[in-house]
């Protein structure tokens, strides 16, 4: 409802720098020029489906339309655009929103031609426009460094990242080296970028560019993890890896059972994938995730561009790229969905699972702390303390130390041994606990 009620105020305001509406998607040239405007520009969205006085006429939707769309933006654009695409219904009719980001590699070229947006209108950009955006874009960013060698990409994971943005209709299938120089992830040597995603072992060059797990107790580092490897399984181990180490409890509703977790799954993915893509991979430290009895903090170097205002971009979600490349290969693998939309997601999980708004801090470092959901229980930490001072305990140790029910502490031992923090010894009969 509330993009629908953003659409609807977009369409009342009329077209403006940002803003564009098209009748239909037979104005594919028009909609093509117009991104590559609004890609050299400030950004923006085409509503297709709309007349020039704001009348919503719609747009006829079939099952290739969205693809058909993306892949003539795709193949008509230098450097390519691959925008978000969504379709909504207002007043019964489908619209179909096609959105960009201000790209950092301009000019952004459509058929041929550069063009910019002024005022509401697309114009093609004059030479000094045209040498302006170059002279912008040649800040190189890190990403966009060559290092190592050819040989240093494992090309079975290029081929492997091509199936699956082909399989989703953000990509084609051709061969993998010829992905690289399409995307220019490859010059004579690979790219900052293409190492990061592509490569078996990116530490060799960037050996910061990983991320470390710990769970603590109090002040104690009971438990730790760095996670290496490409940025793809980065993602993938470290929300293992948190997922086995966060609280869960079972809600039972009549017959059916439901697994609530200490916090949102969505909103820790969406934090994970964020960090690594948008951390600054010039800054030689990790990305840093802390989990205690009462918060999930993840913490990535490198603070929104552009000093944004945070409110600001919660209340304007927008995508603000450091690293372009990398986030364009994220969006293609699936990894990404709606581009600017991910700190909105994190906080509306965090509040539907019941842990309240995320704290967020953006300076050098960008942190990000979702508060626990359960509600003062400490018991845990506290029997993980008494295992470790005591050495060795049993069941009926623990039972007496914390006067609780036999239940309780199997409850608990259970959840200790599944995070790996506990192991059983037996002698003879008796079951001891040890801490690992």
């Amino acid at each position: 409802m509330k993009r629908k009620g953003s659409l609807l105020k977009d369409i009342l305001n009329g077209e403006s720098e940002t803003v564009a509406f098209k009748k239909s998607l037979s104005e594919i040239r028009e909609i093509v020029q117009t991104l590559s405007a609004f890609a050299n520009t400030k950004g923006g969205k085409i509503i297709i489906g709309v007349d020039d006085s704001g009348n919503i006429t719609g747009v006829t939707i079939e099952k290739d339309t969205l693809e058909k769309l993306l892949n003539t933006i795709t193949q008509n654009t230098n450097p390519r655009v691959y925008p978000e695409i969504f379709t909504e219904k207002l007043n019964n009719k489908n619209v179909t929103v096609v959105s960009v980001s201000e790209r950092k590699d301009k000019p952004v070229f459509a058929y041929g031609k550069a063009y910019i947006r002024i005022g509401k209108n697309t114009v093609v950009a004059d030479r000094d426009a045209i040498i302006k955006m170059i002279r912008e874009s040649q800040r190189e960013s890190y990403e966009e460094i060559q290092v190592g060698e050819l040989q240093d990409l494992n090309l079975r994971k290029v081929e492997d990242a091509v199936k699956t943005s082909a399989k989703i209709g953000r990509g084609q299938l051709i061969a993998p080296m010829d992905f690289l120089k399409m995307l220019q992830f490859v010059d004579e040597k690979p790219k900052i970028c293409a190492i990061l995603l592509f490569s078996d072992n990116p530490q060799k060059y960037l050996p910061w560019a990983v991320i470390k797990v710990g769970m603590f107790s109090g002040s104690d580092l009971i438990y730790e993890k760095e996670i290496s490897g490409s940025l793809f399984e980065q993602v993938e181990l470290a929300y293992s890896n948190v997922v086995s180490l966060i609280k869960k409890r079972v809600a039972i509703n009549g017959l059916k059972r439901k697994k609530i977790y200490e916090y949102p799954l969505g909103a820790v993915r969406e934090a994970i994938t964020n960090a690594v893509v948008h951390r600054d991979y010039s800054i030689r430290t990790p990305i840093y995730i802390k989990i205690t009895s009462d918060f999930f903090t993840i913490q990535n170097p490198g603070g929104i561009p552009g000093g944004i205002d945070i409110d600001d971009l919660l209340k304007n979600p927008r995508s603000i790229l450091r690293n372009p490349k990398i986030a364009n290969m994220f969006y293609m693998a699936g990894y990404i969905e709606k581009w600017g939309l991910g700190l909105k997601r994190i906080y509306e999980a965090c509040i539907k699972n019941g842990n309240d708004e995320p704290k967020i801090e953006s300076n050098r470092l960008f942190t990000l702390k979702i508060k626990s959901n359960i509600k003062g229980n400490k018991l845990e930490g506290k029997i993980l303390e008494f295992i470790k001072e005591q050495g060795s305990v049993t069941r009926l140790d623990i039972e007496k130390q914390f006067n609780i029910a036999e239940s309780t502490a199997r409850k608990y031992l259970s959840l200790l041994k599944n995070r790996g923090l506990v192991m059983e010894e037996k002698i003879g009969k008796r079951v001891f606990y040890r801490a690992t």
